[in-house]
């Protein structure tokens, strides 16, 4: 688990981010370039992420990127990071966010 302005650090070094929250959440604002796949679809469609890439992976505060981080890591991914304080963690902090239709969503 990191601090959200540890996240920031990875995000503008180009760590990959993983969104977690509701397709209509990340809608209202996520991160550029985010893959936003909704928990719920977590489960089918985690061979869609690189197990070798580092992962930060962020809900709107907290308590669901604890439990996709879990079902990484129990798959394999050894390089997931859980973005303490989600989404309102990032919006204090100042991270670049961009709203509208994710380019980068896994549904199903």
């Amino acid at each position: 688990c990191v601090h959200v302005n540890e996240h920031g650090v990875g995000v503008k070094a180009g760590a990959r981010v993983l969104d977690v929250r509701n397709f209509s959440e990340a809608e209202n604002g996520r991160i550029q370039n985010a893959v936003v796949l909704p928990l719920a679809n977590l489960e089918k469609n985690k061979n869609v992420l690189n197990k070798e890439e580092a992962l930060y992976v962020h809900c709107a505060g907290g308590y669901r990127s604890m439990i996709a981080s879990s079902i990484l890591k129990a798959n394999g991914f050894d390089k997931i990071v859980n973005v303490r304080n989600g989404w309102s963690g990032i919006k204090e902090a100042g991270i670049p966010v961009v709203t509208g239709v994710p380019e980068n969503v896994v549904t199903g």
